[in-house]
């Protein structure tokens, strides 16, 4: 308890009479100084975050850690856990995305390959080449340890993946077109087969080879570009090898065992009989203007090149992960309260918006001190509605997600202009933090050993960076936090440190016990423990006369 604490005798005494710790301290209840704080629709949380392990499926882990809090979870009565943000929503969506583009993408070229082929037979067999290369790559994909997401799955095509069965066919198609009005034997077919599938074997090999070999040199590559197209060029040189293996040993056997073996009349397709109508009369056009076919060929090439060098250009397409994280930056000085109750202004702004689900931020360092920041900073999670049609009207349409921040920046300025804005999203922000160690898409940093320049020349940097198009905000890193926060700096008289033979340590040890506390012991409640921790009054650290007055024990005594 405090009272033994309290009556616990020192070494010293005055007259026989024991001092004790109630002498010379005060012992009480207390609590370690506040780095963090949370916040949810405008009111103070506490707020925790669900860590995965590296290698674990993000997917799972998200599903299991939703259903562990939905139920089993014993609380108090005025205790409710709410989930804010879980990455299941877009994992499931990209999900989604990669599967309706797969099965929209095998439709397509089916149906291109009936109508080119003009024969449903043969577009069949060859349309079988698409299930059977996917299965080769997936169980390729299993065997390596590649994972199934929007990189490597997305950029499947499945024109490549048919392309050599289509030569295949087509041309065994047509050898055997060519001997129509009578039914041959089986002998006779099996010839047939061979021969076409010879005569187009070489062209197709190396052509699939050509193919392939444009994806190995990304298998090379190292760093972020190599964890981010790696499984991609996998996949396709999996898949295209599945196509490959498809078109020499199963389409020429589906050929034998499927295609008639009598044709009644060489069959040309209408959609062709159609296109070779139109494109006969501008061939021949083409062949006697070769000049003017020439310059109608090099002006649109020309036009291409000069608007290529006018596009911007980005490493990968932003993904919209459908909620937004507003960065605020405030004053260096601000402590964690201040902040605080910025945080919850700025939130009742926020949820004012309709598009607005919920609503919630973190400021500083958590207790776990994973993820430290400043007091001043703050993440503010804006979760929006996945139903774009429950987004409100505004002047007969709806905004965009960009027009929305926009809007509630501007709102936020007027709240409280002593603030820096910035926009990002969640796993963006994360990655961003990871990469380069700053929430921006682009950073500029600035090496040297001189604090006050690398102010000065912070300082000229912003406003030079202000005046550049298609930046849409704007904000220092806390660098200058020293600068412009008053500091206590004290300075050791090494001399006279010397002449008394006090150790550096030591003099260490006693500043940091009165200044920003020592640990001495354990106290418990139960089986809990909590430290007992050794300071100055709080009155007397803040005044330098009576900080210069600490004592300092000397080796010998006194």
């Amino acid at each position: 308890g405090l009272d033994t604490i309290s009556n616990l005798p020192l070494s010293l005494s005055v007259g026989g009479k024991p001092i004790r710790i109630k002498d010379v301290a005060n012992v009480g209840v207390d609590h370690a100084l506040r780095l963090g704080s949370a916040t949810f629709d405008g009111h103070e949380t506490v707020l925790g975050i669900v860590l995965m392990r590296i290698g674990a499926n993000s997917r799972e882990v998200a599903s299991l850690a939703e259903a562990s809090l939905s139920g089993g979870i014993i609380l108090p009565e005025d205790v409710t856990v709410h989930v804010l943000y879980s990455r299941t929503h877009l994992v499931n969506a990209t999900i989604y995305t990669i599967i309706k583009n797969l099965f929209e993408g095998a439709a397509l070229v089916i149906v291109v390959l009936i109508l080119l082929l003009g024969n449903f037979r043969a577009a069949f067999i060859v349309a079988l080449a698409i299930p059977i290369s996917m299965l080769m790559a997936l169980k390729g994909m299993e065997f390596f340890g590649i994972s199934a997401n929007l990189m490597s799955l997305g950029a499947l095509d499945f024109g490549l993946l048919v392309d050599g069965s289509v030569v295949l066919i087509e041309n065994i198609v047509t050898r055997l077109e060519e001997i129509h009005g009578r039914r041959i034997g089986k002998v006779e077919k099996l010839k047939i087969v061979l021969e076409a599938s010879q005569e187009v074997i070489k062209p197709l090999v190396f052509g699939l080879f050509i193919i392939m070999l444009v994806y190995v040199p990304i298998l090379f590559l190292e760093g972020i570009e190599g964890k981010m197209f790696k499984p991609m060029a996998s996949t396709v040189l999996l898949a295209l090898g599945g196509s490959l293996l498809v078109t020499l040993l199963l389409m020429p056997a589906l050929a034998f065992l499927f295609l008639p073996s009598v044709f009644d009349s060489i069959n040309e397709p209408w959609l062709l009989r159609f296109v070779h109508r139109i494109y006969e009369p501008f061939l021949r056009f083409s062949l006697r203007r070769r000049w003017i076919t020439l310059g109608m060929a090099i002006f649109p090439a020309l036009t291409a090149v000069i608007l290529f060098m006018r596009l911007g250009s980005d490493f990968v397409p932003q993904l919209d992960e459908g909620d937004l994280v507003i960065n605020l930056t405030r004053e260096t000085s601000q402590d964690i309260d201040t902040s605080t109750e910025w945080q919850k202004q700025s939130e009742k702004i926020i949820k004012k918006y309709g598009e607005v689900e919920s609503v919630f931020s973190r400021m500083g360092t958590p207790e776990s001190a994973l993820d430290p920041m400043g007091p001043y900073l703050a993440d503010t999670f804006v979760i929006l509605k996945k139903d774009r049609k429950a987004w409100p009207l505004l002047n007969g349409k709806r905004r965009t997600k960009d027009e929305l921040y926009e809007a509630i920046k501007t709102d936020l300025e007027k709240g409280n202009p002593n603030q820096e804005i910035a926009a990002t999203q969640p796993i963006e922000m994360r990655f961003n933090e990871i990469l380069e160690g700053s929430r921006a898409d682009v950073s500029l940093r600035i090496f040297g050993p001189d604090l006050d320049k690398l102010l000065e020349y912070s300082i000229s940097a912003k406003k030079i960076l202000e005046g550049t198009t298609g930046i849409s905000s704007l904000e220092s890193d806390p660098l200058t936090a020293l600068t412009r926060s008053p500091v206590l700096d004290v300075v050791l008289n090494y001399e006279k440190m010397a002449k008394y033979g006090i150790a550096l340590k030591d003099v260490n040890g006693i500043l940091e016990a009165t200044m920003s506390g020592r640990e001495v012991g354990s106290y418990y409640e139960e089986d809990r423990r909590f430290p007992i921790v050794l300071h100055l009054d709080e009155s007397l650290r803040n005044q330098i006369e009576e900080i210069a007055k600490v004592p300092v024990g000397l080796p010998e005594g006194g």
